[in-house]
């Protein structure tokens, strides 16, 4: 493992009403369409918004909050301070941040996916910091994870 400087710690908590929403809709507005055109993807346009919605918001808390950048290349996330790409994921459950996890694995071997990820645990508009993970070659591992994940 590396010593990658996440910034934030297990545990650190933002609110949606942290963040300036103008700014968070309106690149939510810009970015969600651009999830539309895959045919694999099952979900209705209203909940590719509101997935949409919910991962940019902790985007916006990480850049507000510890100076990450925009990566606006399409499907990335964020650059740490470093300038290193760091992928941001929230989910309402443990499970779905798992899930989350095993699909980024599954495309690291033929996708250019960043060693990097951030996971929010999500209940309504309250957020925490609840796992950092970091490629080790084969798989994600926790560098640090909240109670009942690892």
């Amino acid at each position: 493992m590396t010593n990658f400087n996440f910034h934030i710690q297990i545990g650190d908590t933002f609110t949606i009403a942290d963040l300036d929403l103008d700014k968070l809709e309106k690149h939510t507005l810009q970015e969600y369409v651009l999830f539309l055109d895959n045919p694999k993807d099952t979900r209705s346009e209203d909940q590719i918004r509101n997935d949409t919605f919910n991962g940019l918001a902790a985007e916006h808390y990480m850049m507000d909050t510890y100076d990450y950048t925009d990566d606006d290349r399409k499907y990335k996330d964020l650059f740490a301070p470093c300038g290193t790409s760091v992928e941001i994921k929230t989910a309402a459950s443990e499970e779905g941040l798992l899930n989350q996890i095993n699909s980024l694995t599954e495309r690291k071997s033929w996708a250019d996916i960043s060693d990097y990820v951030i996971s929010f645990l999500r209940n309504e508009n309250d957020y925490v910091c609840h796992t950092l993970w970091e490629w080790n070659g084969e798989s994600y591992e926790p560098t640090g994870y909240g109670e009942n994940l690892g």
